[in-house]
């Protein structure tokens, strides 16, 4: 949400730190393409609706301890960064 709020919706850039260690490695978000999943069934699907699986039927919640019990669904996004800006 927040990526497509900053430059989807906004038009602004942003950074973000291109590497998962102890090192921090920013770089400049250019553009992005995502897609959703439904995670239960763990396939890509054309809709939102066919991403949405709603809490009842969600079996393989990892994160059920730390999720509100208010949460009626939820949809699995993929972000692909892949248009990420090379440092000079």
């Amino acid at each position: 949400m927040v990526v497509v709020n900053q430059i989807g919706a906004s038009w602004r850039s942003m950074v973000m730190d291109a590497t998962f260690d102890y090192q921090v490695w920013n770089q400049p978000v250019l553009s992005y393409e995502y897609r959703d999943f439904n995670m239960q069934e763990w396939r890509y699907a054309d809709t939102l609706a066919g991403a949405t699986t709603p809490m009842a039927q969600f079996t393989t919640d990892r994160f059920a301890g730390y999720r509100s019990a208010a949460a009626a669904s939820v949809v699995g996004s993929l972000i692909d960064f892949s248009k990420v800006a090379a440092s000079t």
